[in-house]
This record gives structure tokens, C-alpha cells and sequence, in this order.
């Protein structure tokens, strides 16, 4: 039969920027998983069809399957098996023409298994994102509806039968936020809202993304109707802005003045860092701690080492970078 992919083959097929639509969703009806073993020119012509989408890298690394028991195991050393047993919602498989995809909620819970807890944040984040990691060379990451939402994951992980990763991903799931825009907007995320023994200022209501409507008597100031926060701290009434290279542009520069000034009239504070507030370290340090002080976060509540803890999560969330 057809392979059905998971593990990171699965999520490498997620992250391509242009996905043809499949042929089918399958099951109609809730099912348990059945599956049989698949033969070697059935692997080949799934090969074949990843390659032409873009997806190369497929024969540098495992080629990751689900299958449903131990029988339908496939005894390639190129191939690993995952055994996934449990009820299978209805179109919860995407079928193409060589190979099936299983539902995103599936390959995260997958994950668990495989990733530590603050890798399975970060991947999390990219998965309720709008924004993909890119599998192409050319690009970073590009933009993208979310793939689903952080309610979504949770309520598939406190439904399914499959227990594998479970405890795992709920425990991640909460410290992740739908919307995020890009790479540097998770990481900047995760150093504001993971819990303070993980390194992170432990500041959990947090929205990113959040819309703050412009009222009428304050149009004179802006051009703009709305603005969307990066990171808005709703108890303090911060917005965390990150300012890329982008942001240096002139007309930019004004923009970004504009938004600050109307803000701060409705009552906002706008805390902005830029790339060398985060890739300084001792930058890095001032800033965080006056964003704690304006989140109204007590000194004395973090714990004796924690400088040491947060240092090691700036060097995780930023290892692609620095």
C-alpha cells in the first residue's frame, strides 16, 4: 500500500511554500488505524513524488512512516516505522497520488516523542504561526495561514487514545500563543512568557498579534485604523515590538514613530527591540529587565541563578542566528 508519512518526513512536507492539494480525505467515518506492509517500488515512487515537489533532502535522511502494527513494519534500513495505533477521526488522512499525509495534529503529538521541551515549543509556535520554517535554502522561513491553532492541538491531546508524547505536548502547549509572524516573534515570545525555571520572564497573558483599533479622535495622528502588537502584555499594557532590518528604512522610521506616539495616547507602552537588543547579551540583559519592571514582575520572585537560566534560553531561541 500507498506509505503513510509521518515523523519529519510528514512535517517537511507541511513546510513546503506551495502544497498541491490532495486527492482525498479519508476515513468518512472514525476507523482504527489499518495498515499493510508497504513494498519497495511503492517507497521508490513516493520518493519520486517528494523529490519533484521540492522535497530532495528525503534520501539524505529516514524516511519516516505510520503504520498501525508491528506486522506492517518495513524492514528498509533507509526507513523507519512508527507504530500508531488508535481511532482515526474522519478526514483525518490526506491521500496524493503515491502517499498519504496524515492531519498536523497527529505529526505534533508525534513530535513529542522525539523533541525536548522547549524544541517542542519553538515547533508549536511555528505550527499556529503564520509564518513556515522553509525546507528551501533560498529562504528562512516564509508566510503562511496557520496550520492549526494551540486549542486545536490540545484538544486533540486530550482526546486521543494515543498516549505516546501526550503528557509531553500538553505540557509545551502551554506556554504557546497562536499567530506569531516570524521566527524572531517566537523567540522573542518564548523569552517573555516561559516559566522563569526554563529562563523566560514567566509573563503568561500575553497576545500576539493583537488588533488595537485607532478611535476617531485620534486619526490626526495616524494614518492607519489599526495597529497589531507584536507581543501585547495585556496586564501592564506593554506592546513588544521586534524591529528587524526593515524597520530602519526612513519611511519606516516614521511609520513606526507614528504607531509609538498613538499608542502611547491610548495608553499603551511600547517597548521596541531591535537585533542587537537581543544579540548583545548584556543588551540583551538591560532590555529584559526593564520589560520586567514594566510588567510590574518582582525581582525577588525569580529564582538565585536565574541570569544563568535565561542566558541559556537566549542562546537556544537564537542558535540559528548567532
Amino acid at each position: 500500500m500507498k506509505p503513510i508519512l509521518g515523523h519529519t518526513t510528514a512535517l517537511a512536507w507541511y513546510r513546503l511554500a506551495a502544497r498541491p492539494a490532495p486527492l482525498a480525505c479519508a476515513p468518512e467515518t472514525p476507523c482504527c488505524l489499518s495498515t499493510k506492509q508497504t513494498l519497495p517500488h511503492e517507497f521508490q515512487l513516493a520518493f519520486q513524488a517528494l523529490k519533484a515537489q521540492g522535497l530532495s533532502e528525503v534520501e539524505q535522511h529516514l524516511f519516516h512512516i505510520v503504520v498501525s502494527d508491528t506486522q506492517s513494519r518495513s524492514r528498509g534500513g533507509f526507513v523507519q516505522s512508527h507504530v500508531q495505533q488508535g481511532y482515526v477521526p474522519v478526514g483525518f488522512l490526506q491521500e496524493y497520488e503515491h502517499f498519504w499525509i496524515p492531519d498536523i495534529r497527529l505529526i505534533a503529538l508525534q513530535m513529542a516523542r522525539y523533541l525536548s521541551l522547549l524544541e517542542l515549543v519553538e515547533l508549536y509556535y511555528e505550527l499556529c504561526a503564520d509564518y513556515s520554517l522553509s525546507v528551501s535554502p533560498k529562504e528562512r522561513y516564509f508566510e503562511r495561514p496557520s496550520l492549526t491553532t494551540v486549542e486545536a492541538l490540545c484538544d486533540y491531546a486530550h482526546h486521543t487514545d494515543i498516549h505516546g508524547g501526550k503528557k509531553k505536548a500538553l505540557q509545551a502547549l502551554k506556554y504557546v500563543h497562536n499567530h506569531a509572524r516570524s521566527p524572531m516573534e517566537t523567540a522573542c515570545a518564548m523569552l517573555i512568557s516561559l516559566p522563569k525555571r526554563l529562563g523566560g520572564l514567566g509573563i503568561r497573558d500575553i497576545e500576539l498579534n493583537a488588533r488595537i483599533d485607532v478611535p476617531s479622535h485620534l486619526q490626526q495622528l495616524t494614518r492607519s485604523k489599526y495597529f497589531l502588537a507584536d507581543i501585547l502584555l495585556k496586564k501592564s499594557g506593554t506592546d513588544f515590538e521586534y524591529h528587524g532590518s526593515m524597520h530602519e528604512e526612513e519611511q519606516r522610521g516614521i511609520s513606526d514613530e507614528e504607531r509609538r506616539q498613538t499608542l502611547q495616547s491610548l495608553g499603551f507602552e511600547v517597548v521596541v527591540a531591535r537585533k542587537q537588543s537581543l544579540f548583545n547579551q548584556q543588551a540583551f540583559v538591560r532590555l529584559f529587565e526593564a520589560l520586567r519592571m514594566q510588567a510590574g514582575e518582582r525581582a525577588d520572585r525569580y529564582p538565585a541563578d536565574f541570569a544563568i537560566r535565561q542566558e541559556k534560553l537566549r542562546q537556544f531561541v537564537l542558535r540559528h542566528y548567532l
